[in-house]
Order: C-alpha cells, then sequence, then structure tokens
C-alpha cells in the first residue's frame, strides 16, 4: 500500500496538470477581486442593500470558491475524472493488480491521491480567494472562516470519494461525470424550492442540508447560520461510510 500511494502521488506531482489547475486557482481569485476594484463594488456594497451584502463579503466569496460547478470547481471535477478513469482505460489497474496489490490497496490509493490532488488545488483557489478579496471588502473574524472551511473542504471530500468509488464500479468517465454532477444539480435544485418555498427558516427549509451538508457549496438559497459542527461531522460519517462501501465493491469487482 505504501510503494503504492507514494508510486501515485509521485505521477500525479510530476505532471504538469496539478500545476496548471494551481496557477487557475490563482489566475480565477485574482481576476474577479480585479472587476470589484476596477466596478466600485467594494466602496458601494453598503449601499446596494442586505442582499447584497450578504453576497459580495469576504466569508461568502470565500465560501462560493468552493463550488464545485463553478469555475476552477467544474474544471476540476473534469480533469480528476479523466483522472481516474484513466486507471482504466489504460489499463493500469489490471497491471497493479497482476503486480500482486489488493484491491483494498488499489482503492485507498487512488482515494487518497485524489483527495491529495483535490485539495491542493482548492487550497489555492481559495486561499488566494479568501486573501484578495479581504483587501477588497476587509477581514472578518477567522473563526467564520475556519467554519466555512471546514464544511467545505469535508464536503468536497465527500463528493471525490463519491467520484472515487463510482468510477471504479463503472471504470470509464462518463457515468460517474454524469452521475455527480446530476445528483447534485437536481439536489440542488430541490434544496433551492424547498428552502424558498419555507422562507430560507425553520427545519423544513434546512432539511435537505442537515442531510446532504455538501449542498453548503452551492451558495444558491443557502441558510446564513451555518450549522457547522453537525455538517461537518455528517460529512465525516459519509467518508467513512463511503470508503467502506468503496472498499466493499471494489473487492467483489471483476477488474481484469
Amino acid at each position: 500500500m505504501k510503494k503504492l500511494l507514494i508510486a501515485d502521488l509521485r505521477r500525479i506531482f510530476k505532471g504538469k496538470g496539478i500545476y496548471v489547475l494551481m496557477i487557475l486557482g490563482f489566475i480565477f481569485p485574482a481576476i474577479s477581486a480585479l472587476i470589484v476594484q476596477l466596478s466600485g463594488l467594494a466602496n458601494d456594497v453598503a449601499e446596494l442593500g442586505d442582499l447584497a451584502a450578504e453576497v459580495f463579503n469576504p466569508v461568502a466569496l470565500y465560501a462560493g470558491s468552493f463550488n464545485p460547478t463553478q469555475n476552477i470547481g467544474l474544471i476540476l471535477l473534469i480533469v480528476v475524472a479523466v483522472l481516474i478513469s484513466g486507471e482504466f482505460t489504460n489499463n493500469t489497474i489490471r497491471n497493479k493488480i497482476v503486480a500482486g496489490h489488493s484491491k483494498t490497496s488499489l482503492f485507498l490509493s487512488s482515494l487518497v491521491t485524489v483527495l491529495t490532488y483535490v485539495f491542493v488545488v482548492v487550497l489555492v483557489n481559495s486561499s488566494f480567494t479568501y486573501l484578495f478579496n479581504s483587501i477588497s471588502f476587509g477581514l472578518q473574524p477567522f473563526s467564520d472562516y475556519f467554519k466555512r472551511g471546514l464544511v467545505a473542504y469535508s464536503s468536497i471530500f465527500v463528493i471525490y470519494t463519491i467520484m472515487t468509488l463510482l468510477t471504479y464500479q463503472f471504470k470509464n468517465l462518463a457515468g460517474p461525470l454524469g452521475l455527480v454532477l446530476g445528483i447534485y444539480f437536481v439536489l440542488m435544485m430541490i434544496s433551492t424550492i424547498v428552502f424558498s418555498f419555507n422562507g430560507g427558516t425553520g427545519f423544513k427549509a434546512k432539511v435537505l442540508f442537515y442531510i446532504f451538508p455538501f449542498l453548503y457549496l452551492s451558495g444558491i438559497a443557502t441558510p446564513i447560520k451555518l450549522e457547522w459542527l453537525w455538517a461537518t461531522l455528517t460529512n465525516v460519517g459519509y467518508l467513512a461510510l463511503l470508503t467502506t462501501l468503496g472498499i466493499l465493491l471494489a473487492n467483489r469487482t471483476d477488474y481484469k
């Protein structure tokens, strides 16, 4: 397992893809910050009302940088899907099995490699988003960023764990990517409707966010008050469950 993981990590860090994404992770927030400065939005946001203040503030923009369907998030999702599926289209998985690696080791190594890849890129993007927007709009309590970060990173890990699990079953690109995006969009639409229908308050409005904390990533019609501890612990539970399920399914699947 250790040698396999080291080889997988070395492969992604030797490639150019992760560094291109890291550069994009700097460019996107830099362009956004430049637009904010040139438009004068940073100085006028208070005059635009409470709704604008809720959207255009450092914490909200920091949280929005984790959205898996916008800008760097969508690019990263597609790149990782190609990366994982390439293990099957290039017969890499089969060769690793022939070399004597267990299916459990294969799945865990792929999962850790994917989550490391995602963490590095997202860390760069979210950190520069935090930095540039703090310069534009001013600093807010670090605890707000910390809580948002815990929920966001754990939510991102849940999504990419699902992606890895599905790829090990479908063994291709289209199926897992389509399912992840499809399920995410459907849940996002339903949660938006339920949230808006219930006026954004009360348990009924937030029920889907309690069940699927990764919906906080959408940034559309989400609760202002973040149930960060519940969301983080729920995501940790999902990670444990999905990892266990992934190992069980991997051991029952024929990769030859």
